[in-house]
């Protein structure tokens, strides 16, 4: 659950945020059983190296995809975790100007039930995350009906 003082979106590290120890994507939901309508968050992190630095132009979320599949019926949702249509892209140095062990990283905590259309409903649910060559491990969830 949000922290009561917590707004979503948010792109800061939270306790229950998850670790990326070398580069990549993961994610975390706070629990796996949810009812309709209420907040649906997903915890994530990134660690990314110079082609995804030089790539992201200075808005690396965006390439954070995410992917929400419908297991019970035949649905599937896909989005940034963040939307990058009106932030101006920063120019980047050439990847091979990158020393290559240098890395970045961020974080991002979102309530999916704002994004996500086809959550509206009680079913079963994977999520993951993929950033480039990288995809993070599949969360099952749960939604009720009231």
């Amino acid at each position: 659950m949000p922290e009561k003082t917590e707004t979503l979106p948010n792109y800061s590290s939270h306790g229950q945020s998850p670790v990326v120890d070398n580069v990549g994507v993961q994610i975390r939901l706070a629990k796996g059983h949810h009812r309709v309508g209420e907040p649906l968050v997903l915890r994530g992190a990134y660690r990314i190296g110079a082609e995804l630095i030089h790539r992201s132009k200075g808005i690396p979320l965006a390439q954070v995809m995410l992917i929400v599949f419908r297991r019970d019926k035949l649905d599937a949702w896909l989005s940034p975790a963040q939307d990058a249509s009106n932030i101006s892209p920063v120019p980047s140095q050439p990847a091979s100007t990158i020393d290559p062990s240098y890395r970045e990283g961020g974080y991002f905590n979102l309530d999916l039930n704002e994004m996500c259309n086809i959550l509206a409903k009680g079913g079963r649910y994977w999520i993951m995350a993929a950033m480039g060559d990288y995809v993070s491990g599949r969360l099952e969830f749960e939604i009720a009906e009231d």
